[in-house]
């Protein structure tokens, strides 16, 4: 039996040479690497792809802003909201002229026009912008009312405040003053 084991060994060293083959730990080391760069590499699609998300919020952001900018550019659509009862059933809202520095008046919703029929240009709770699905409207308010120096004309900041989005640190909001004449 011994003599059939040697020619075998003797057979097998003509095919294949002296070659001992790839060791146990050459494959397992080959292996941790290989692992290694797969894990590196998935991390760093996942941090882009985070990326794309937050520079989408972000143009979401700008979009909404220069819709506002646009829509509200004169300021009779602001005066409408306030002044009158078309898009406020309990009437129109009280500005303080004691106090103006601290009024706030929240607004669930913006309209494009003054008309009764005016489609809703913004409203808390939906997206900012198609560009970005998940930065939603958290806020919509008028503060830092400041006199313009006529009767029932005043000057005040829209702030509307944005919720949700991939980074822990929230957009800033949007500030943009805006001329008002509101009847007490």
């Amino acid at each position: 039996m011994l003599l059939v084991i040697s020619k075998f060994r003797i057979t097998l060293k003509r095919q294949f040479g002296n070659q001992a083959g790839v060791s146990i730990i050459e494959v397992l080391v080959a292996g941790g690497i290989m692992a290694i760069i797969f894990a590196a590499t998935a991390s760093l699609i996942a941090s882009q792809q985070k990326e794309g998300r937050a520079l989408a919020e972000k143009m979401a952001s700008l979009d909404l802003e220069r819709l506002l900018i646009n829509s509200l550019s004169n300021g009779t659509i602001c005066s409408a909201e306030l002044a009158s009862n078309v898009f406020n059933s309990t009437g129109p809202y009280k500005i303080d002229t004691s106090n103006l520095a601290t009024q706030v008046i929240n607004l669930s919703s913006l309209h494009a026009s003054k008309l009764a029929s005016a489609p809703t240009l913004i409203s808390v709770g939906q997206t900012a912008s198609s560009l970005s699905y998940s930065l939603k409207i958290d806020t919509i308010r008028f503060q830092n009312f400041v006199s313009a120096g006529l009767p029932d004309l005043y000057l005040t900041d829209l702030e509307v405040s944005l919720k949700g989005g991939v980074r822990s640190f929230k957009p800033a909001p949007m500030q943009l003053p805006v001329g008002l004449v509101l009847v007490e």
